[in-house]
């Protein structure tokens, strides 16, 4: 009878089982936590604006995202921009379009947003494969504060990065509800986010081998059935790496630099990449924007990166040597693998760069998931450690929480704009041409051109065969009416990328065209347009040398093409409609006037032309309304007719 009345206590003193109400206020809690915590490291970059790092070719000088339409939907899905293929990053940047036009923190709000989201399926992702809210919590805290995230989420240009990984994470997730409920519908929605994923960009090919890591963590059967489901996502993986690989062969994105580096090189430079990603997942410091590929002492790379060959030998030595953590070990570790191998530039793909910050976003899921589990299972337990570092372990994770929060807020700062970005650079890095030429795009567009031409011959000096560097310096010699250096430069320029560069040619062709050499502007911009026909000044200078000509047919095909690649072309509406006028073509003239001057209604040569089809129509009233308001804008040579038509 006594035992059974011990028994009994023992049954009274058991701690009750949490109720489902208070697991559901934990989780309300952690998501406020993690969303705030990406607010307060990201609120300032709501006001930056755009940086001449790759913004100006995907937002605001890309004509393609202006229209939002069908046909230019299905064009988003049928070309490469920007040297690769992601398509549903294109349409997010024309729906921003469509939304605020070109205010950046518009762009920058999304970018934001995203990034919450992406936190948020990551706290979700990792609560149902690891069945642990800590582990999930803490794990998706590290991803949305650590500061090498900062340049994915901050930089305009990375939204693809952004949807890519919400896909990413998204099909993860329905992949591992598919394992446990055998659902059909599951794996099509998984199939869906996989596709998704690729579309916005090609770094999605290796999901289907973190489904197979999935798999073996879990230990999962492997049987004829999950092998024909896995191998059709590993087709469109396929298919889709080959469409991503020719983009970057067709569009020269991949350097060769077997000259420079031989294959046991390039092993060091990716152990040596891989090594850097790893030692800045626990030591953030001195980031940057750009990590050159080294110099080599003779025909040796720095000793450093031969020793970085043995990391991948020591992280495998140091998976089989741990007890506690290897299952949790091998599979971040290889998840962090995986997905970084893309890039670890044994493939160059890109600018002269070894290593990227964006590159980390989704392998580093890996390495939080490990820190995630470590963390949580020393809280519970589950995982030994010595009692007396224990009680150190909370304040530790709020200091690294802290410390990784505040940098990452301060690394914000070198987003605010391309001045901010470009100094940093060359800071980080001043014998690389990159900072300078950027910081000479600013200056250029701030009207400095003192400082751009000293900044581009700055990048020139670092690297002599940097072409946008040339074509650059060539603009402002153009600018500064020093044709003559001008078409030394733009002759580079085009040297330098094997008569490739279809901006130095149209550029090239204005100089001849103002010097009154037609034959040879008129050969340029063909040799332009046949390069690359979506390039919109091309056709207007075309067009515009076809007026000169009286070719008027023959110009107003050209600004045609203009105006679709760039519907927001007034100077091309306004040569079209002039060419019209002399074709005699007086209503459809007014019409492009009419179209011009509603997108630069402070332009006072729009308003003389349409005065001047009003007046060939007989409508003085018209005509002389807009000759008087030609002339109140400032366009003096309205004054003629105005005093010849209009007292």
């Amino acid at each position: 009878m006594r035992v059974k009345k011990d028994n009994q206590n023992k049954q009274k003193v058991q701690l009750p089982i949490k109720s489902n109400k208070s697991k559901s206020t934990n989780v309300l809690w952690f998501i406020f936590i993690l969303i705030s915590l990406c607010l307060v490291i990201y609120y300032k970059t709501f006001h930056y604006a755009f940086v001449a790092f790759d913004d100006n070719a995907k937002v605001y000088e890309n004509p393609l995202i202006t229209t939002l339409s069908l046909s230019q939907i299905r064009l988003f899905f049928t070309s490469f921009v920007f040297h690769t293929y992601t398509p549903l990053s294109l349409l997010s940047y024309a729906i921003d379009y469509s939304l605020w036009q070109l205010s950046p923190g518009g762009y920058h709000t999304v970018n934001v947003v995203l990034h919450v989201v992406n936190v948020l399926f990551v706290f979700i992702f990792i609560r149902r494969f690891s069945g642990n809210q800590i582990t999930a919590f803490i794990a998706a805290m590290l991803f949305a504060i650590h500061p090498l995230n900062v340049e994915t989420v901050a930089w305009i240009s990375e939204r693809s990065n952004l949807l890519y990984a919400l896909f990413f994470i998204l099909s993860l997730y329905f992949y591992s509800v598919y394992t446990e409920t055998k659902k059909k519908s599951i794996l099509l929605l998984t199939f869906i986010c996989f596709l998704l994923s690729l579309l916005s960009k090609p770094g999605a090919v290796l999901i289907p081998v973190v489904f197979v890591l999935m798999d073996i963590y879990k230990k999962n059967s492997f049987n004829t059935k999950k092998y024909l489901q896995l191998s059709l996502f590993f087709v469109f993986a396929l298919a889709t790496g080959i469409v991503a690989l020719y983009a970057s062969k067709v569009t020269g994105n991949i350097r060769d630099i077997s000259s420079s580096f031989n294959w046991l090189d390039r092993l060091s430079i990716a152990s040596y990449s891989l090594s850097v990603y790893l030692i800045k997942f626990f030591l953030p410091f001195n980031l940057s924007a750009l990590y050159p590929f080294p110099e080599k002492s003779g025909t040796f790379l720095p000793m450093i990166y031969s020793f970085s060959l043995l990391v991948p030998i020591l992280l495998l030595f140091f998976v089989l040597k741990t007890k506690q953590l290897k299952n949790v070990l091998a599979f971040g570790l290889l998840f962090f693998v995986v997905n970084i191998s893309i890039v670890l530039m044994l493939v160059p793909v890109g600018g002269n760069f070894m290593i990227a910050e964006h590159f980390v976003y989704v392998p580093y899921i890996g390495l939080c998931f490990i820190a995630g589990t470590w963390i949580s299972g020393i809280i519970s337990n589950k995982y030994l450690l010595n009692p007396k570092y224990k009680p150190f372990i909370i304040p530790a994770l709020i200091a690294v929480i802290l410390t990784f929060s505040i940098v990452s807020n301060i690394r914000t700062n070198v987003w605010k704009n391309g001045k901010f970005l470009f100094s940093d650079m060359i800071k980080k890095c001043p014998e690389q041409a990159m900072g300078y030429y950027g910081l000479g795009i600013v200056n250029y567009m701030e009207g400095d051109l003192k400082s751009a031409l000293a900044h581009q011959t700055a990048a020139i000096m670092a690297d002599s065969t940097y072409s946008d560097a040339w074509y650059n310096r060539g603009i402002i010699y153009k600018e500064q009416k020093l044709f003559d250096l001008a078409l030394v430069d733009l002759n580079q320029a085009i040297k330098l990328t094997e008569n490739k560069n279809y901006k130095a040619f149209c550029d090239r062709g204005n100089i001849y065209l103002n010097s009154g050499d037609t034959l040879k502007a008129m050969e340029d911009y063909n040799t332009s347009i046949k390069i690359y026909n979506k390039y919109a000044s091309s056709f207007y200078n075309r067009g515009r040398l076809k007026n000169d000509l009286k070719d008027y047919e023959g110009a107003i095909l050209d600004f045609d093409q203009a105006i679709s690649i760039d519907k927001f072309d007034a100077n091309a509406l306004n040569n079209r409609a002039t060419a019209k006028f002399f074709l005699n073509d007086l209503q459809e003239s007014i019409t492009d006037y009419d179209q011009a001057i509603k997108i630069d209604s402070k332009n006072g040569l729009y308003f003389r032309n349409r005065g001047l089809s009003y007046l060939a129509l007989k409508d003085s009233i018209k005509a002389c309304d807009d000759f008087y308001q030609a002339y109140s804008l400032g366009f003096k040579g309205a004054g003629a007719q105005l005093k010849k038509y209009c007292n």
